[in-house]
């Protein structure tokens, strides 16, 4: 049996993907888009699933590597590691499967009584994007390292915190350079 979702809400996002230049495809049965998305880190490539509903959509990114399912250590390790890394996100959360190792992020968005904008697609897709761009280092040393969940963690926040001073330091530059004209 198809599955019941919004033609609307399908509309406006593939609107936005043709929009943008994205290749996707569709199944017009089940309301899922399907396609990837490069993101340029270690893990250079990212799965996307965006299931339509009938008032709602939700993104799903998964990511193409995963833990060894047989390695006790190392599957316990990515699901306190993925447990720390969405301690505090505000909006989605990654999502790791005990079975099979996969590493998904998934992203919700209600429309109830609405139509997505342009802009709100946007975030939903580039969210699980920038999340992944933030952790993947630590998924990679979890897997290939060896590395314990809580190193891995600190890692990656300690990157992410010297980015966002790195970007200050660029701004207060680009300030007080005009300061001079």
């Amino acid at each position: 049996m198809a599955n019941e979702y919004s033609v609307e809400i399908a509309a406006a996002i593939k609107n936005f993907l043709d929009t943008d230049d994205w290749h996707y495809s569709f199944d017009s049965e089940d309301g899922i888009f399907n396609f990837t998305l490069q993101i340029g880190k270690k893990i250079k490539k990212l799965a996307y699933k965006i299931k339509v509903r009938k008032d709602d959509f939700t993104v799903y990114t998964i990511a193409p590597i995963g833990p060894n399912v047989d390695d006790a250590e190392e599957m316990a390790n990515m699901g306190e590691y993925l447990h720390r890394a969405n301690y505090g996100l505000i909006n989605g959360n990654f999502e790791f499967d005990y079975d099979d190792g996969e590493i998904r992020y998934k992203s919700f968005v209600d429309c109830e009584d609405q139509i997505p904008s342009n802009a709100v697609i946007q975030n939903s897709i580039y969210l699980s994007a920038n999340s992944f761009k933030r952790y993947s280092d630590g998924m990679v040393d979890i897997i290939f390292g060896g590395k314990s969940a809580k190193d891995a963690y600190e890692k990656c926040k300690q990157e992410y915190l010297n980015s966002v001073l790195e970007m200050m330091a660029q701004m207060q530059g680009d300030d007080d350079s005009s300061d001079d004209d």
